[in-house]
């Protein structure tokens, strides 16, 4: 059966989040803002990616059944186009083809201070199959290797109200810039996820089991770190690799976004 692969990378719709949460950094020091004089260019306020190329998913991946995400270290030069690109983490199999689409990349100029400047920012490259990417409501933690229906709908109703246990403070602000929360709520926060396949090897050899993760979400509602706590080791790549790709509704504490720490659980049951 033939099965459509996608791959995307978070930077259409979330340069502009990045350039809030994450500013990309430059090859200059950080100087004093002056005021736009007349004929001088209008500092960027985000990256804008003008050109795209797709990346090819692997061949050895798609026998596999391997889905993850790549971190890229992208330096673009002073016309937008990318000088250099290395890759920070990701699934070794899927590495040379991030590489290889980001180099292709095109962006607007990035203005500091009146003139274009390099930019160095880090940019994450997804790989997964079409059936196994859900937004949806009510998300199901249970991975069968028979499930590769997907559907599509969006959480409208989420609810961000709990009794959350802060681990650091704002001092300025008086709001936690992170909270710990149980996995109930982030479950109602969900807008966007990827099914983990069931490893071929491991439904070969009946393994089951849950795979404990913990979870650091950022501000703007993507994985922000990923830390495997238990599960069987045949199990773990594949949680991990789908698990990172999710993303959530941003929770908000006192009307501000905040980092939300949680523990996530992907339990891998066979049929009979």
């Amino acid at each position: 059966m033939h099965r459509e692969l996608v791959f995307t990378v978070m930077i259409f719709g979330a340069l502009c989040a990045w350039s809030q949460t994450a500013a990309p950094s430059t090859s200059e020091s950080p100087k004093q803002t002056l005021p736009t004089t007349v004929g001088q260019l209008e500092d960027s306020k985000s990256l804008v990616a003008i050109k795209t190329q797709k990346a090819v998913y692997p061949m050895q991946a798609q026998e596999k059944q391997i889905q993850g995400r790549v971190l890229l270290q992208v330096l673009i030069d002073e016309t937008g186009n990318v000088e250099k690109v290395e890759a920070v983490e990701g699934n070794p199999v899927l590495v040379d083809a991030a590489v290889s689409a980001m180099k292709k990349w095109k962006f607007k100029p990035y203005i500091k201070d009146g003139k274009p400047v390099k930019v160095n920012i880090k940019l994450p490259m997804d790989f997964a199959f079409s059936e196994k990417i859900k937004d949806q409501k009510e998300p199901e933690d249970t991975v069968s290797p028979e499930a590769n229906s997907s559907q599509s709908s969006i959480n409208s109703s989420a609810k961000t109200q709990d009794s959350s246990l802060p681990t650091a403070s704002n001092a300025g602000l008086g709001v936690p810039t992170r909270v710990r929360i149980s996995q109930g709520v982030t479950r109602g926060l969900l807008i966007h996820r990827v099914n983990p396949v069931y490893p071929p090897d491991a439904r070969r050899n009946h393994v089951e089991g849950k795979v404990l993760l913990n979870a650091v979400i950022g501000t703007d509602g993507s994985i922000k770190n990923l830390q495997v706590v238990s599960g069987p080791k045949e199990l773990i790549d594949s949680a991990v690799g789908a698990v990172q790709q999710w993303r959530y509704r941003p929770y908000l504490l006192q009307n501000r976004p905040v980092e939300v720490e949680t523990t996530i659980e992907v339990n891998y049951l066979l049929r009979p």
